[in-house]
């Protein structure tokens, strides 16, 4: 079965594992583990689980990228079983490819509750140490929530709830994005390159000028989001302070003006929202084009080596594959624009 579904693999592996890289990764892992049991006395109060949760994490992440490069290989034999008429080939290649998906979804399952599950005791965790230090040295009294313009920071209640839930979930999304990356692009990469070294190089170009592009056109993007979250905050509290001042309001004959200053911030959200929808639409634009082009180029590049007999069939899907999970890798930023404006902004006001 290695040979015929993962040619050449077995001892390229055992070739990195007795090499330096292995030592680095058997290095790694037990100097990690010494860590943990060394300082595990010493992180009460069940403060040693988000270390155990964010290890277990980077392991299905390993796990996970395996199979995915196992699958390639699967895709490439399914291929050419069929263009052979080789039933029976077939049917094995199928049961293999089955037990990859049996063995992949619980993997996922699993990294897809403990990642939130990590974020929500890094939020609490966070949470906390804001809001000790916002409720000493009489800083909630210092901070001035009716004043918009005397002080750099606006609505602190907004920063230790919406702001804190959304950097403690966001970074760890992101996180685990970008070494998922970067283990997918390293993993892939060695696949292309020996399938088509031009390919290799073509994707790299297209993708490093398609994420400058998009990086560029996305400027004004984080701009927009943290003006977004200021002023959705600022007409959020002025409905509060409408709420919490009911009876003065009644009492003064103030509807009128609490309406127009209300309304008024609601439309300021709206005006920076609208811009907002316009360059979301703009960058969408791009990233369609960027994606819809570049499922064209393993084809082009392909075709004149399996035309010229220099390839099988099923290099066709092994080389797809390898090249969406290289595209995908390469171009992380670009397809998490939006997320990572909106995460920038957050950090800002935090």
């Amino acid at each position: 079965l290695q040979s015929r579904f993962l040619p050449g693999v077995p001892q390229q592996v055992a070739a990195i594992w007795k090499g330096p890289w292995g030592l680095a990764v058997m290095v790694f892992f037990g100097a990690g583990a010494a860590v943990f049991a060394a300082f595990r006395s010493s992180l009460r109060h069940r403060r040693w689980v988000p270390w155990l949760l964010l290890g277990a994490i980077a392991l299905l992440v390993l796990v996970i990228n395996a199979i995915n490069v196992g699958i390639s290989f699967v895709a490439r034999n399914v291929d050419n079983a069929l263009v052979a008429y080789d039933q029976t080939g077939f049917w094995k290649v199928v049961a293999v490819y089955a037990f990859c998906l049996v063995l992949a979804l619980p993997i996922r399952a699993l990294q897809t509750y403990l990642i939130p599950k990590l974020g929500l005791l890094w939020r609490q965790w966070l949470s906390e140490r804001l809001l000790e230090r916002y409720m000493s040295n009489r800083a909630y009294y210092l901070i001035n929530p009716n004043d918009e313009t005397g002080g750099e920071i606006d609505n602190p209640d907004q920063r230790i709830t919406q702001d804190t839930a959304s950097f403690t979930g966001t970074s760890l999304e992101v996180s685990v994005g970008i070494i998922e990356a970067l283990l997918t692009f390293f993993s892939f990469i060695i696949i292309l390159w020996t399938i088509s070294v031009n390919l290799a190089g073509i994707l790299f170009a297209y993708s490093v000028i398609g994420t400058a592009l998009v990086v560029f056109i996305s400027r004004r993007l984080v701009v927009l989001n943290n003006a977004q979250l200021r002023l959705e905050a600022d007409f959020r509290y002025g409905m509060v302070h409408v709420r919490d001042n009911a009876e003065s309001i009644a009492f003064y004959r103030g509807e009128q003006q609490e309406s127009k200053e209300v309304v008024r911030r609601l439309g300021n959200a709206i005006a920076n929202y609208d811009r907002l929808i316009l360059w979301t639409a703009a960058i969408n634009v791009v990233k369609r084009s960027y994606d819809y082009f570049s499922r064209f180029l393993p084809w082009l590049v392909i075709a004149p080596i399996y035309f010229a007999k220099d390839a099988d069939f099923g290099v066709f899907s092994q080389a797809g594959i390898a090249f969406a999970q290289v595209f995908s890798s390469l171009s992380f930023i670009v397809a998490n624009i939006e997320q990572l404006a909106a995460f920038s902004a957050s950090i800002s006001r935090l």
